[in-house]
């Protein structure tokens, strides 16, 4: 609010080609201000999805009426105590009234590396997060674990729990990994992803494309198990698919229907408390009643709280308030 307040009816320019960036985008389109995304690459998102689907949400971006600007950059802001505009690297020149940088972070592992610690896009870690050195554990988005840095909050939560339990002295406490979710939080404009999207030798793929709805569902199997998943445009089955990707369940007769239902979550009424899978107030308080009294159950009863898992203390809270009405009632 501060910022549109700042803004008036100025323009804003959006520098990146992710989540964070289209939904901030997606946010000024939605105040209904004039704003342009900046991308240095050839397609949004990547490193998330494949060229059909970066084709696809491109264009219904644009029939939002986001003008978008790729393979190209901000050599220079311009202006002196505010933002009047910016000049790319192309020579071309935009008006602003701000400009916002969703780019992504980089670990600063300068003080690790002075520490003597191995690094190298991160703070290296074995599976139970201590460093090179036994006195020193990492976590979160400085840990590069198995090659790999993790920038999600399911990964920072699943590996604080291993750390604390390595600190008590759990001898079992490993860091297994998390499942990548990416879902793209802008209204009326479908995008989850989840798992491994690059095909291998034993990968089998189950797509479903309506170019004409800008609907486009990929599924990729591997021994008879989902290992990643892909909904532009209807994203209703994500949290069953991601379920499948994470028990890492055998489909069986089961894969006769992946891809076929389209069936959109319970819609309910009430505040958004999960805004990745849109799942309101009183569907997650119908679940409790209906006996889901701990964050597990209410997240596989309902879908909320596995996107990126910021909605799970308000879950927690949800669960509370339930167990107390039915102690209450018993009582």
């Amino acid at each position: 609010d501060r910022l549109a307040e700042h803004l008036g009816d100025g323009p804003a320019v959006v520098v990146g080609g992710g989540v964070l960036a289209l939904e901030v985008a997606g946010a000024f389109l939605a105040q209904g201000r004039p704003v342009t995304l900046v991308h240095r690459s050839a397609r949004l998102m990547e490193k998330q999805l494949d060229p059909v689907a970066s084709r696809l949400l491109t264009e219904a971006l644009v029939d939002r009426g986001l003008p978008l600007v790729f393979e190209d950059q901000v050599a220079e802001i311009e202006g002196g105590d505010e933002v009047t505009g910016v000049r790319l690297a192309s020579g071309r020149r935009l008006s602003a009234r701000a400009v916002v940088f969703a780019t992504g972070t980089t670990p600063e592992v300068g003080l690790a590396r002075d520490a003597g610690l191995a690094v190298d896009r991160g703070v290296v870690v074995d599976d139970r997060l201590v460093t090179s050195d036994p006195r020193v554990l990492a976590l979160g988005e400085i840990a590069q674990w198995n090659g790999q840095v993790w920038g999600i909050t399911p990964a920072a939560e699943a590996q604080a729990e291993v750390a604390a339990r390595a600190l008590m002295g759990d001898p079992f406490a490993r860091y297994q990994g998390t499942t990548p979710v990416n879902i793209l939080k802008v209204a009326d404009l479908a995008l989850a992803t989840a798992g491994r999207l690059t095909p291998g030798p034993a990968t089998e793929e189950l797509v479903f494309v309506d170019e004409a709805l800008r609907t486009y569902k990929r599924v990729l199997i591997e021994h008879d198990r989902v290992v990643g998943v892909l909904l532009l445009g209807e994203k209703g089955e994500f949290p069953a698919l991601k379920a499948l990707i994470d028990s890492g369940q055998e489909l069986g007769d089961t894969r006769r229907t992946l891809l076929r239902s389209g069936a959109p979550a319970p819609s309910g009424t009430g505040r958004v408390i999960c805004s990745c899978q849109t799942v309101r107030e009183s569907v997650l308080t119908d679940a409790v009643a209906a006996g889901a009294t701990d964050v597990a159950a209410l997240m596989a009863a309902t879908g909320a709280g596995t996107g990126c898992g910021s909605c799970r203390p308000e879950l927690a809270r949800l669960c509370s308030r339930g167990e107390g009405i039915s102690r209450e009632a018993a009582g």
